[in-house]
């Protein structure tokens, strides 16, 4: 079952990707990576035609301004995306160099000594 779920997840990734930055023939991406004027995802959101505008007025939800303005700037960032945390393999961190090893008997003290002194 968990190898079925990593699968869905890894495929609607993959769709989503496909989806926000990848035209489709004779159309364009959903998201044009560092042109907010240029993306339709954007565009939609600012309209005041409403037969454009997304969230569609008959669904009674809006988004605020710090919103809009929160994805204007992603879409201005490039649109930096990653898969889903679940999908990204753990890396570990170096552990911090204390000067009291001696008392430092697990990964955990060495980390508690770092942070008390």
């Amino acid at each position: 079952m968990d190898q079925t779920r990593a699968l869905v997840k890894l495929a609607y990734d993959w769709i989503l990707r496909q989806v926000f930055f990848t035209a489709k023939t004779g159309a364009q991406a959903t998201v044009v990576k560092g042109k907010p004027e240029k993306s339709p995802l954007y565009l939609r959101l600012i309209t005041s035609d409403e037969e454009e505008v997304m969230p569609p007025p008959e669904s009674h939800k809006t988004l605020k301004p710090a919103q809009i303005a929160m994805i204007k700037a992603w879409i201005l960032e490039g649109a930096p995306w990653q898969p889903h945390w679940s999908l990204i393999k753990p890396e570990r961190v170096p552990l911090p160099v204390v000067k009291l090893t001696a008392w430092v008997k697990t990964p955990s003290k060495s980390c508690w000594l770092d942070e008390a002194i």
